[in-house]
């Protein structure tokens, strides 16, 4: 036994000689460390082109999902309070003086506020997107705020066009709104 070199033998068959423990050893774990490392940078990389697609819409779905608290930001003003729903490029928020139907391709700003530790909601039936959400709205025929910017108008939608939205005041004139410029809705 004595001045013999062991041999072990792996599941191909290749001989691994015990002499060579301490360097043998040291080259597989840099190999290894360098594999893990370049795993983990194309992980890295990955989830970083998958956040670099992400839409507005797939931030309030996230949100929607994980049930945080939000604070979102329009020129103007500020809501606070829960993702109920969310659209391509609307999210409906679960705010103080009832619901806020907020339009993503506007100026806005989303805050995480507070982070949910149980609880979110999955997508679910509601309008698909903010031209729907006003559509929806002429066709009932409520009073709204509609977020313009300012300090916002109050009157019923008369007619969402291609363009703008017509809302009539509450002294029954027409007011001609840019709907790029119609940064959230709510029903009074």
């Amino acid at each position: 036994m004595a001045g013999r070199v062991a041999d072990s033998r792996s599941a191909r068959g290749v001989v691994v000689n015990e002499w060579l423990g301490p360097v043998g050893r040291e080259l597989r774990e840099g190999v290894g460390a360098e594999l893990r490392a370049d795993a983990e940078e194309t992980e890295r990389l990955v989830a970083l082109a998958a956040r670099r697609r992400r839409t507005l819409g797939d931030v309030a779905a996230s949100l929607l999902a994980r049930g945080d608290r939000v604070a979102v930001d329009v020129p103007g003003r500020r809501f606070t309070g829960t993702v109920v729903h969310a659209g391509e490029d609307l999210l409906r928020l679960r705010a103080a003086g009832g619901p806020v139907d907020v339009n993503l391709r506007g100026p806005v700003r989303l805050t995480v506020v507070e982070r949910a530790t149980a609880g979110g909601a999955e997508r679910s039936a509601g309008a698909p997107s903010f031209r729907s959400r006003l559509s929806e709205l002429e066709l009932e025929g409520a009073t709204v705020e509609l977020g313009d910017g300012g300090d916002g108008l109050v009157g019923r939608i008369d007619v969402v066009a291609v363009d703008h939205v017509v809302l009539i005041d509450p002294t029954g004139a027409e007011r001609y709104v840019a709907r790029a410029a119609v940064t959230y809705v709510r029903v009074r």
